[in-house]
């Protein structure tokens, strides 16, 4: 039985049709991460803490006024105190308390190839205390080496209450919680990053929490000075990343580059020659990775980290997974589509 080119060619497209419905169903697949075991340890670790942190200021009567349904509400500040350095979101304040925020910093981390044989730098504003514990219990979990530098200045809800600033939550987690690391340099944040614009109550405030640490505090002459000494003990260390959270000055600098760092991982920011550039660009310049936590909304669009919840945070269906692609599918479908092309060809006219 002869079979027409015609013919071969309607069969054809019936194979090829076949194949993209089949493509629908087989295709579009994900799996779970090969490090999703570690980014739900992260992300359990960081509930832990944040539940501690919570329950230690509820217990000395220290509550956020910020009028919220969340659970874990206790771990946002005020909206001003003495020691609030800039006006907050409380929307993205709300959002930093998610836990999955420790299982997208695992995540950056093994993407940028860092394992417990990498020493990262970890620069903390009293901004995002939530987003800080989530970091800390990420690396934690990963055994990461790191050298920590930390400012007490807070924009609105962060951690800027009387005896419930940044260094009380650390000490809080390293008495309660197994929390391994510890600020090696606190500076008071702010302008300049030594105070110098915070109201004397708000810095009298600092050194009643800096009470049993007064060896860590940095007071800076200048930007340029925070920048350049820090710079110098990151280096020093030879760390392998740096992580910032929050907009500590220090770490942003004072030029116009710094609104342009994206939140996530990056490994090559925008050349910045000012000579108040911050310690971000200043560290990126010597080709070192940053992963910036700020402006999250961002990475929580991205990955699927939810953005409005009510009692309870659901975990990221996107987070813990990554595309499959089914290559088997692909050499099959790339045969069958040759081997049609082929029979055609051989059709007499």
């Amino acid at each position: 039985m002869v079979i027409s080119r015609n013919s071969r060619l309607v069969v054809s497209l019936l194979v090829a049709l076949f194949l993209i419905i089949l493509s629908f169903m087989v295709m579009p697949t994900h799996k779970l991460r090969n490090d999703s075991g570690q980014m739900y340890a992260a992300r359990n670790l960081a509930l832990k803490w944040l539940t501690i942190v919570d329950q230690e200021k509820q217990n000395r009567g220290i509550l956020s006024d910020l009028e919220s349904n969340l659970p874990l509400r206790n771990l946002l500040g005020s909206e001003f105190t003495p020691v609030t350095t800039t006006l907050g979101s409380p929307e993205a304040k709300e959002l930093s308390i998610n836990p999955d925020f420790a299982a997208l910093v695992v995540r950056f981390l093994h993407e940028a190839g860092i394992d417990s044989s990498k020493r990262v730098g970890v620069t903390i504003s009293g901004s995002f205390p939530a987003l800080s514990i989530s970091t800390l219990a990420a690396l934690q979990t990963l055994h990461v080496d790191a050298v920590v530098f930390s400012s007490l200045g807070a924009s609105s809800y962060g951690a800027n209450q009387t005896g419930a600033l940044w260094i009380d939550y650390e000490r809080w987690l390293m008495k309660s919680g197994g929390l391994k690391y510890r600020s090696s340099v606190v500076t008071y944040g702010g302008e300049n990053d030594n105070g110098s614009a915070i109201y004397p109550e708000g810095l009298a405030m600092m050194d009643s929490s800096l009470e049993d640490f007064k060896d860590l505090l940095f007071i800076p002459t200048s930007l340029e000075a925070s920048v350049a000494s820090k710079a110098k003990i990151f280096n020093s260390n030879k760390i392998d990343l740096l992580i910032n959270i929050g907009g500590n000055q220090a770490s942003l600098g004072g030029c116009s580059h710094s609104r342009r760092i994206p939140p996530g991982l990056n490994y090559h920011l925008p050349h910045c020659e000012h000579s108040n550039r911050g310690l971000i660009l200043e560290l990126n310049a010597q080709g070192i990775p940053v992963i910036h936590l700020l402006n999250i909304r961002e990475l929580a669009i991205e990955y699927g980290i939810q953005t409005t919840y009510g009692e309870d945070p659901e975990t990221s269906s996107i987070l813990y997974t990554e595309f499959q692609i089914n290559k088997a599918y692909i050499i099959i479908s790339l045969l069958l589509i040759s081997m049609s092309a082929w029979w055609i060809k051989l059709a007499k006219e």
